[in-house]
């Protein structure tokens, strides 16, 4: 994990990062950017900047052959990433991630080589991190359980869409939840 951000349009950055990564025992298989805006160093809507910063990507990928994952941001309307066009071009898959509730999507908008695949749809779930060894619940030092969000499959757009709408109608969770379900099975579809 880094502490400071690496400004990836620029190719000496992407040389110190590679510098970085080889003093690992083990190289990484996956290198995430969070986000581009914070490491990228130049202007998103320049298709020179945005070229150099995905020659960078490229350059770590081959380097160490690993999968780099950018995390970035839609554009003023949610159809397509911000910035300039040269960073759709270079990439080999794109997703978006749809948050509604606790439910995902992730969609697939592009696929370089390959069938563009079906959304998943997935579900959050918070737990409390425990203890590998004695299992115990780790507590923030005041007693507060510490937790985190596990994604897991919703099975199917429908069970995304009921559980996206029993979160909006908080009131119907539980058993009052699977009456609902079993007696208006059609306000759910």
């Amino acid at each position: 994990i880094s502490n400071r951000p690496v400004f990836l349009a620029q190719a000496d950055q992407a040389e110190w990062l590679l510098g970085e990564i080889a003093k690992f025992d083990v190289p990484p298989a996956l290198v995430i950017i969070d986000t581009l805006a914070r490491n990228f160093g130049g202007n998103e809507n320049s298709t020179q900047d945005m070229g150099a910063f995905v020659d960078s990507v490229t350059t770590i990928s081959r380097e160490i052959g690993a999968t780099v994952l950018i995390i970035h941001h839609c554009g003023y309307d949610d159809s397509h990433a911000r910035g300039a066009y040269a960073l759709y071009a270079g990439i080999d898959a794109e997703y978006q991630v749809i948050r509604d509730g606790h439910s995902v999507q992730i969609i697939n908008k592009k696929m370089k080589e390959a069938e563009e695949g079906k959304i998943i749809y997935l579900n959050a779930k918070v737990v409390e991190l425990k203890n590998e060894i004695t299992g115990e619940v780790i507590n923030d030092g005041e007693g507060k359980p510490i937790t985190s969000i596990v994604l897991h499959s919703g099975g199917s757009e429908r069970t995304a869409l009921q559980n996206a709408f029993l979160e909006k109608h908080k009131a119907l969770k539980g058993t009052r939840a699977n009456k609902y379900k079993e007696r208006f099975p059609k306000m759910l579809e």
